[in-house]
């Protein structure tokens, strides 16, 4: 079974792929340009997929990290990283 896809447009291209580990799958989450990568588990991604599009739209007015001011730090739900 093929466990990993790579999307992209003209702006960016991010490769998916499922990691098994002693916690169970997670998925990997890798910006190809950039090389920043993220792991998230079922359950984190499940969260991610219920926030309204506002929070994304929020996030991506600082894509390379919360500014304090913006004051949506805290509550924006917190993912594993892996560098």
């Amino acid at each position: 079974m093929d466990r990993e896809i790579v999307l992209g447009n003209e702006f960016a291209r991010v490769r998916l792929e499922v990691v098994s580990g002693p916690d169970g799958d997670r998925l990997r989450i890798a910006a190809i340009r950039t090389k920043r990568t993220r792991m998230l588990s079922a359950e984190e991604v499940e969260r991610l997929s219920r926030l309204p599009v506002s929070r994304y739209l929020e996030a991506l007015e600082t894509p390379f990290g919360p500014e304090p001011e913006l004051g949506f730090s805290a509550d924006f739900p917190a993912v594993g990283t892996e560098s």
